[in-house]
């Protein structure tokens, strides 16, 4: 597969109405997320795919069901449930602070802030996108483009990663991949 031919990229959705909680697709790390209704439910739960993507445009359909507030720890992208070593690239709550993080191979960190509007992002389904070139890496929220990272960004595939470690319900109502060089 060649990396700049985007017509040659692969991608699928993953949608919890026809799939549910894919064991095949998805590996509990912690807890078991549970299908509730027509979603993934994550309640003080994570999970990673099996499946390793390399330069993709990932879209993560979530409800968030708070801003970002004390004590709160959650996140989705592109990481390794064993750590950052070979890179990440994701969204992050981290107390009240909301932010893109980017780690490049040799662990160093690039990270931004992003201001949560808690009026249209708080218990709403809201697009968290991640576009992973080789070069940059684009953070979008809700289809408005927030951050671009160059500094760190990783060169080796990553699993799809949601963690929530919150005693609270994030939802996935689905996720969208797009162009990607490789999914392994």
């Amino acid at each position: 597969m060649e990396l700049n031919d985007k017509d040659k990229r692969d991608g699928y959705v993953y949608d919890p109405q026809i799939k549910a909680y894919d064991t095949s697709f998805w590996k509990s790390t912690t807890g078991t997320p549970a299908m509730a209704t027509n979603v993934i439910r994550y309640n003080a739960d994570a999970s990673a795919s099996f499946g390793q993507h390399l330069f993709a445009d990932v879209e993560f359909n979530l409800t968030v069901p708070v801003k970002p507030t004390a004590g709160q720890a959650r996140f989705w992208g592109l990481r390794f449930p064993v750590g950052t070593g070979f890179g990440a690239i994701y969204f992050e709550v981290t107390g009240t602070t909301f932010q893109a993080v980017s780690i490049g191979q040799g662990g160093t960190s690039e990270t931004t802030a992003i201001t949560w509007i808690d009026g249209t992002w708080t218990a709403v389904a809201i697009n968290y996108r991640i576009r992973w070139e080789n070069d940059e890496v684009r953070f979008y929220v809700n289809g408005t483009l927030y951050v671009t990272h160059v500094a760190q960004v990783p060169q080796t595939a990553l699993p799809l990663m949601i963690s929530n470690s919150s005693a609270d319900n994030l939802d996935l109502n689905y996720l969208c991949v797009r162009r990607a060089a490789g999914i392994i």
